[in-house]
């Protein structure tokens, strides 16, 4: 069902407390006063940082081509609970939408020039196992493909992201305080990625 509504209110404070009773928020990565491509709405900006429910951003591709819709979701899982949600939101789209799903665990938040690459495959694919928990078996239809790099977070799920339909990211990673409202790699991301992307709260439950 499709209800419309006309408001006379500041449109992002009314987005963000209409999101409280939302399952997802959509908006667009720019608006109206948008004159820079690459550069993020203020509206876009914020609601992925204050939005009480996942936000989808959809940019310049929105994926609905007949190539693009059968390419794969990927998440970035980073080994906290923190990326839990992400993951069963991304497990979800991907049953959905009836593709396979890239699960991206970096390894290391520096370049892989700048730590020894020596055994670190096997802890990064045990770690990223652990993390992805329960659900391959809650949805035995997702095909899932596990990538690990020794390498920054933001640099390996953009390279991901160019052969994905979807990105979906937590909204702070690892070493991030509680009270950040959106981490360095979401917000990174959301400034460069071309494909849609969904940034998930911890409040979401899958």
């Amino acid at each position: 069902m499709v209800t419309t509504e006309l408001t006379f209110e500041l449109i992002a404070p009314a987005l963000i407390a209409r999101s409280a009773h939302a399952q997802m928020l959509v908006v667009g990565s720019r608006g109206m006063g948008a004159f820079q491509r690459g550069l993020l709405g203020s509206v876009s900006t914020a609601t992925t940082h204050h939005a009480h429910c996942p936000v989808a951003v959809v940019h310049t591709l929105s994926a609905l081509d007949p190539v693009s819709v059968t390419k794969p979701v990927v998440v970035g899982v980073d080994g906290t609970a923190n990326s839990r949600p992400a993951t069963a939101l991304a497990f979800d789209e991907a049953t959905r939408r009836k593709v396979d799903l890239v699960a991206v665990h970096a390894w290391t938040d520096t370049s892989s020039l700048d730590v020894s690459v020596e055994g670190w495959e096997e802890p990064a694919r045990a770690v990223l196992t652990r993390s992805l928990g329960e659900y391959p078996e809650r949805y035995p239809d997702v095909r899932v493909r596990s990538v690990v790099t020794v390498n920054r977070p933001v640099r390996s799920l953009l390279e991901e992201s160019e052969e994905a339909q979807l990105l979906v990211v937590g909204s702070h990673g690892r070493g991030g305080f509680s009270s950040m409202v959106l981490g360095s790699t979401s917000n990174t991301l959301l400034h460069t990625v071309e494909v849609p992307m969904l940034v998930v709260r911890s409040a979401y439950r899958g």
